[in-house]
């Protein structure tokens, strides 16, 4: 179970490197589900999603030789990205599996050829 205290933690460990990114109303989804919606615009974090949030948490967290050993992980995109930033932040080896059919754009982000 994820606590406050673990919310807070991760917060510390990757708050300065991401965007804070703003919450929005929405009308329609409000009046559907009969109270207020709000929506987290986490297409306007660094990669385009929410998933850098997870990666360098989890990254940050590792110790010294597991950093250096480096990571791995297989995506078709927001993750690869959000991996793939969270290593170069974190100065982590890592090593991106992506599909063939993946996006061109995700596969350039994800191979560092985008700056953030």
């Amino acid at each position: 179970m994820i606590t406050l205290q673990d919310v807070r933690h991760a917060r510390e460990l990757i708050g300065a490197d991401l965007h804070r990114t703003p919450m929005t109303g929405t009308a329609t989804l409000s009046r559907m589900a009969g109270r207020p919606v709000l929506l987290k615009l986490e297409n306007l974090q660094k990669t385009g999603s929410f998933k850098p949030r997870g990666a360098l948490n989890n990254i940050r967290r590792l110790d010294r030789p597991a950093l250096e050993t480096g990571v791995i992980t297989i995506s078709a995109g927001n993750h690869a990205q959000g991996t793939a930033f969270a290593a170069a932040l974190a100065g982590a080896h890592a090593v991106v599996v992506m599909p063939e059919t993946a996006s061109r754009t995700k596969a350039l982000i994800s191979a560092g050829t985008a700056n953030f």
